[in-house]
């Protein structure tokens, strides 16, 4: 599967990450660079839902209409926030406007850098905490994380230094993983160790992963401009070519939504504000989507 007729909903926009998409197609984003958490309209209408300062790094939708994120403390390889923040899961609520700090810590271990989040069929959100960007030189040992509903953060692993992204997790509690450094997408059944589904080839590191009805796995590739579509025994079915430098993407209603980094180039300083929105129509549907709340 290629094709590059992707529409671009929005773009000028900097370094967006971990789409979510209402019932109405309006797609929720974290904006890093700008700090903030944004809405684009069906017609491509951007507006700022919460400055937040720092650098939220993903988002998704909770049963409660409230907006959950990870704030990765203000980061983004060499990039740096005018204004850090103390690394957090956080929720807003955009009936009130208010924001709050759900947990910076499980099992005593402070939070690194928090990446990408997926609701599980228990209730709880899993959440990768990634530590920071360097991948050719010294970094810090990742983990994975799941967040109670009523709050308690609990430490599910350790993953050693390979800068765990995009989490997903299956509808019998798998949970499931992409790894930068090695370029593997990883799993952990429940009650056993951590297994590899298979190693994607260089020049496409996983980003992000989610899961699809037929229970495939669609990575975003980030230096192949498109995803990385994998059966469940781990061989490579196929690839959605979407351009690019795909960041992160979720499927609803027979579409891709895709978070591209955009036309970025690595000899210019950051931030570079060439980020897009895209929509590409590929006729898949999501796997079961689990929603919930955290008491908070």
């Amino acid at each position: 599967m290629s094709t590059e007729d992707a529409s671009t909903l929005a773009e000028a926009l900097g370094h967006p990450q971990g789409p979510d998409v209402m019932d109405d197609g309006t797609v929720v984003f974290a904006e890093t660079y700008t700090s903030r958490l944004a809405l684009c309209s069906g017609d491509g209408k951007l507006s700022e839902l919460h400055h937040c300062g720092g650098g939220p790094n993903a988002v998704i939708l909770g049963s409660d209409n409230r907006v959950y994120f990870t704030q990765n403390g203000g980061q983004a390889g060499d990039w740096r926030a005018e204004t850090q923040r103390p690394p957090a899961l956080e929720v807003f609520d955009p009936s009130t406007g208010e924001a709050r700090e759900i947990c910076r810590a499980a099992n005593g271990r402070p939070f690194l850098a928090p990446h990408d989040l997926a609701w599980g069929p228990d209730g709880s959100l899993y959440m990768t905490d990634s530590g920071t960007w360097a991948p050719g030189g010294e970094t810090e040992p990742g983990a994975i994380v799941a967040v109670s509903p009523d709050g308690t953060a609990e430490l599910v692993l350790e993953t050693g230094h390979v800068f765990p992204s995009g989490i997903a997790v299956a509808a019998d509690g798998t949970i499931y993983w992409a790894e930068c450094y090695t370029h593997r997408i990883m799993r952990l059944r429940k009650g056993g160790t951590p297994a590899e589904v298979c190693t994607l080839p260089q020049g496409h590191t996983p980003e992000s992963l989610k899961i699809d009805a037929n229970g495939n796995f669609w990575v975003a590739a980030l230096e192949a401009a498109g995803f990385d579509i994998v059966r469940p025994n781990g061989e490579i079915a196929g690839f959605l070519r979407t351009g690019g430098l795909p960041l992160n993407g979720t499927l609803k209603d027979g579409r891709l939504y895709v978070a591209d980094l955009g036309p970025f180039q690595e000899d210019l300083p950051a931030p570079q504000l060439i980020g897009r929105l895209q929509s590409v129509e590929c006729g898949v549907r999501p796997g079961p989507t689990f929603r919930s709340s955290i008491e908070i």
